[in-house]
């Protein structure tokens, strides 16, 4: 059996989301109040259709006072608040932490508490495959800022994910034939964007019989896609995982994996001899 490879490599910053107990809209300003705005951008330098941010088309902004307690939040269109910004009215002299998230619209696999933290439900996207996993990609920042007056502020966000490939550097699988299925043990289930903290602990099995044409590319060569997934990574940025790959019904290579390094906004390519055992 050739031996694997294993790449690190930094990750270019470029669900429905259910916010426990507030609605759309909800705002709990004073009467005077100021225009502030934030031109909020995903900077997705990559340009092909994984990883390239393009499925974030919503963007969530929820406000907090300084000790974190709710204030606001809307919810607009990513396109929109790239081109026009978004506005806030808010109270002057008032400090202020707000939270910049961009989803896919109807994911659903996303929850905003009230103390700002963001949990994931990754059962939501088991069986998405390519073509629904770029839909749990999401991007976020934070801003604190103590209210002067009028203001405008750039936003970049970045993504809190860690995106795990695994791909093949001789065969192609087929879509409709074979089937890939992780197992990725130990993630994250919630993660704090005000901290850069990550909670709980989670296995995420994902399978995928969709298979992309696009290749990735690592270490200078090119590697066949066979599964793409996105995850909360832990506090100790390590994971284990399980992989197998199937002709039709037929398992016809398993592989386990200890100590993957996972990080925020970066990706970890499992690549090599993957689908068969020569």
């Amino acid at each position: 059996m050739k031996p694997l490879k294993l790449f690190l490599q930094p990750l270019a910053i470029a669900l429905t989301l259910a916010f426990v107990g507030c609605s759309d809209n909800d705002d709990n300003t004073l009467d005077k109040t100021v225009n502030v705005s934030f031109r909020p951008t995903i900077d997705a330098e990559i340009t092909r259709a994984i990883a390239d941010g393009s499925a974030a088309d919503q963007l969530v902004v929820a406000v907090f006072d300084d000790e974190m307690n709710f204030f606001s939040r809307k919810t607009i269109d990513m396109a929109t608040a790239t081109a026009q910004g978004v506005n806030l009215q808010l109270v002057p002299a008032m400090s202020y932490k707000i939270l910049f998230w961009a989803q896919h619209a109807d994911n659903g696999a996303y929850t905003i508490a009230n103390d700002g933290t963001v949990s994931i439900d990754y059962a939501t996207f088991a069986n998405a495959g390519f073509a629904g996993m770029e839909n749990l990609d999401a991007f976020c920042a934070t801003v604190e800022i103590t209210v002067s007056g009028t203001s405008s502020t750039e936003v970049a966000l970045r993504r809190p994910l860690a995106q795990i490939n695994f791909a093949d550097a001789t065969t192609a699988p087929v879509a409709g034939t074979n089937k890939a299925t992780v197992t990725l043990k130990g993630v994250a289930t919630a993660y704090n964007p005000f901290t850069s903290t990550a909670s709980g602990s989670a296995d995420a099995t994902f399978t995928f019989t969709d298979f992309t044409d696009e290749t990735l590319i690592a270490d200078g060569t090119n590697y066949h896609y066979v599964a793409t997934a996105y995850a909360f990574a832990p506090t100790s940025e390590r994971i284990d995982a399980d992989y197998s790959f199937a002709q039709g019904e037929t398992v016809i290579r398993t592989s386990s994996f200890s100590a993957i390094p996972v990080t925020p906004n970066k990706r970890t390519n499992i690549v090599g001899n993957i689908i068969t055992s020569e």
